[in-house]
């Protein structure tokens, strides 16, 4: 899951950080669902003309269209992200879409971008309610004009509460998500009810919970029906259909090539 923690690490330039590295296989999957959504184009396509087509995919477009605002930006601007002139995070717009850190050193995003509507319950059950009408921050307007206080005074705030804590007091009055860990995400209350991890038997390491397909239907809904092959594990049948013989086969054994 994301986390917007930085740690240092001890390096010949003690300046410098390495680059992030995103999560496994996210091109993979999101390249995967762009070529099933291709191919349902192409056989909608030929059953009304009756002409097939080739379909194309690559994981390194996939990338750039994961990074669609990223990408307008450079080709509208002719610059880098870093050199947009994002306000610090002091001067935010509007403090109440930020991530803040909580006493234990976990974190939060709030998701207030109607701020004026939230603004005096949150205040309140964060324990600050005179400032529900200090004419700082009474409207969206005077909070923009003052977000430098306003994103101090809130770090503040988150800082002394843990994240249980602040979960307890904003679920179902305020919107906002804690940043959780993978840990976390698999036995999340949504993940669980919803049953988006459904029980499988392994052949190889007996039951384990795996994600279910994300696409719900109604009436042909995805089943889970085996698990993911071993390198190698079809070879022989694929060499067979594609009419390679039983001896060919044993050859490309001999000879490593399969």
């Amino acid at each position: 899951m994301p986390t917007p923690v930085i740690k240092r690490y001890l390096f010949a330039n003690p300046i410098q950080l390495p680059p992030s590295i995103g999560g496994a296989a996210l091109g993979d999957n999101i390249a995967g669902l762009g070529l099933a959504f291709g191919v349902s184009l192409a056989l909608f396509h030929r059953e009304k003309t009756c002409k097939g087509q080739e379909i194309d995919i690559s994981l390194l477009h996939t990338g750039l269209y994961q990074n669609t605002y990223f990408i307008a930006g450079v080709c509208s601007t002719g610059k880098a992200p870093e050199d947009w002139g994002t306000p610090p995070r002091e001067k935010a717009p509007n403090p109440l879409i930020l991530p803040y850190e909580t006493k234990d050193g976990r974190w939060l995003v709030l998701a207030m971008p109607q701020s004026d509507r939230y603004w005096p319950q949150f205040i309140t059950i964060m324990g600050k309610e005179e400032l529900v009408t200090d004419p700082r921050y009474y409207t969206a307007e005077k909070r923009t004009e003052n977000s430098e206080s306003l994103v101090i005074l809130l770090t503040d705030i988150f800082h002394s509460f843990t994240l249980t804590e602040c979960k307890s007091r904003l679920n179902g009055v305020i919107p906002f998500s804690p940043y959780q860990t993978y840990l976390e995400a698999v036995n999340d209350p949504q993940v669980v009810i919803n049953n988006m991890l459904v029980p499988f038997q392994h052949p190889k390491y007996g039951t384990m919970k795996v994600i279910e397909n994300p696409v719900h239907l109604s009436e042909t809904p995805a089943t889970i029906r085996t698990a993911a092959p071993e390198i190698g594990q079809h070879s022989e049948e694929i060499l067979l259909e594609n009419g390679y013989s039983k001896k060919d086969i044993e050859q490309f054994q001999k000879r490593g090539v399969i």
